[in-house]
């Protein structure tokens, strides 16, 4: 069978809003919410899978975004997050966007698809101590 996606099914701006997706889940849960509102819609742990799988197989099989015929590799991947990061992080003091963001980074540019993003969070939510993070200042 043919499994070359439907014309415009693979845009720059689904892989720019599944990013989105993952990032501002991820950073939720991180700091201990698990269903957030987000683009008129309550979404929790499932859309964030499927936005993080679907990023992370694009990226391995080398997929284009159709509009454009980019490659989605690691680069532009990392420089869509660095961009969402950055605004989320100057619109907002509060939050953990910068850890959220590295998080997310070696998630989709992983070379093995990890088995959930809660796992991969978990070991930040039960550290002892304050909100501050200790991350640098770019992913």
């Amino acid at each position: 069978p043919d499994n070359t996606p439907a014309e415009k099914a693979i845009t720059s701006a689904h892989l720019d809003r599944g990013i989105g997706i993952v990032l501002a889940y991820t950073e939720a849960w991180l700091r201990g919410v698990g269903c957030i509102p987000l683009h008129n819609n309550m979404e929790d742990a499932a859309t964030a899978e499927i936005s993080r799988a679907q990023i992370w197989q694009w990226r391995v099989h080398g997929i284009s975004t159709q509009d454009d015929g980019q490659v989605i590799t690691g680069a532009r991947i990392s420089a869509l997050l660095q961009d969402q990061v950055d605004k989320q992080h100057s619109a907002s003091s509060h939050g953990k966007w910068r850890l959220a963001g590295k998080l997310v980074d070696q998630m989709l540019n992983s070379p093995t698809l990890d088995d959930f993003l809660t796992t991969v969070c978990y070991p930040h939510i039960v550290q002892v101590g304050g909100d501050t993070e200790d991350i640098p200042s770019k992913l």
